[in-house]
């Protein structure tokens, strides 16, 4: 088994540090539409996937208004998750293969091991978070639930999901 650090050649020599140029972002996210345009069709119906993960994660919360900053920062804790099947496609790309977004969906299980294990990590941070963010909320509003409905942000009917305005809209009604 190949070890990601090998103890024996830290001892020789400190690590390069490479130095990334300030335009090399561009140059990534043109690959990134490069490989979005090459395999559309995966890309959007998984988009669309993890899309409809979220409205469902909404509207599950939607009469539970502490919870949205939980599920704001969940949602960006699960993202790496749902980013594997993109890694897998641009990988087929990459090396000249077809693309297969059911190879890439179960693209998982090349790291079974060390992705349930991060998994664990993320989900005990998720239930960390989710219970500070409680808190934090819960002293803001004094234990009542905010209505965030009328906040304006947002049309009337969709509500406002970005409490951090309703919070401080609320520290200037005080």
């Amino acid at each position: 088994m190949v070890h990601a650090v090998d103890h024996h050649a830290m001892d020789d020599a400190p690590p390069k540090i490479r130095i990334v140029a300030a335009s090399r972002p561009f140059t990534w996210l043109r690959r990134g539409w490069a490989d979005l345009v090459r395999a559309r069709n995966a890309s959007l119906a998984f988009g669309a996937l993890v899309a409809a993960c979220g409205v469902g994660l909404l509207a599950l919360a939607w009469g539970a208004t502490y919870l949205v900053p939980a599920l704001l920062g969940g949602f960006l804790l699960v993202a790496p998750f749902g980013a594997v099947v993109f890694y897998a496609l641009s990988r087929q790309i990459q090396r000249g293969e077809p693309v297969d977004g059911a190879a890439a969906l179960f693209a998982w299980r090349r790291n079974a091991g060390q992705i349930a294990l991060w998994g664990l990590a993320l989900t005990l941070t998720l239930i960390l978070w989710e219970r500070l963010a409680a808190i934090v909320f819960a002293l803001f509003y004094g234990g009542q639930v905010a209505d965030l409905s009328g906040s304006g942000v947002l049309h009337p009917d969709i509500g406002d999901i970005f409490t951090g305005y309703s919070l401080w809209q609320h520290q200037l009604d005080c």
